[in-house]
């Protein structure tokens, strides 16, 4: 890793202490955070304060798309399949519960949205 990189995670890794209020780093946390930053674009890391998902900027709509729909075909579908009278247009749906942000389907813990570097980031637990 160069020198570089290692300055720009480092600054990533303290605006999210920052913006998450996370009193210290224990060390297999950095070096998780460090190991997914920039190479996930959806990820998962147990800080000693809470879970949280980290959803990259530019891979959110996707993500959230795709969450919208299995939420509609768990509550509505059958064998998988969409009952006859359903024609749904997922992406469409899918800003139609766009109304508050993305935290009401991603953040299970707090409902709250963080915005740090190209991450969306919402706690789980």
């Amino acid at each position: 890793m160069e020198l570089a990189d290692i300055r720009e995670k480092a600054e990533i890794l303290r605006e999210i202490k920052k913006e998450l209020e996370i009193p210290k780093y224990e060390s297999e946390e950095i070096e998780e955070l460090c190991e997914n930053l920039g190479s996930n674009n959806d990820f998962i890391v147990n800080l000693n304060c809470g879970s949280y998902r980290f959803i990259a900027v530019n891979s959110i709509d996707d993500i959230y798309e795709t969450a919208i729909q299995e939420l509609v075909e768990d509550c509505y579908f059958v064998n998988d399949e969409a009952p006859w009278w359903i024609a749904i247009d997922w992406e469409q749906t899918a800003q139609n519960c766009l109304q508050d942000g993305y935290a009401h389907t991603f953040a299970f813990y707090d409902g709250k949205e963080h915005i740090v570097s190209e991450y969306y980031i919402f706690r789980i637990n």
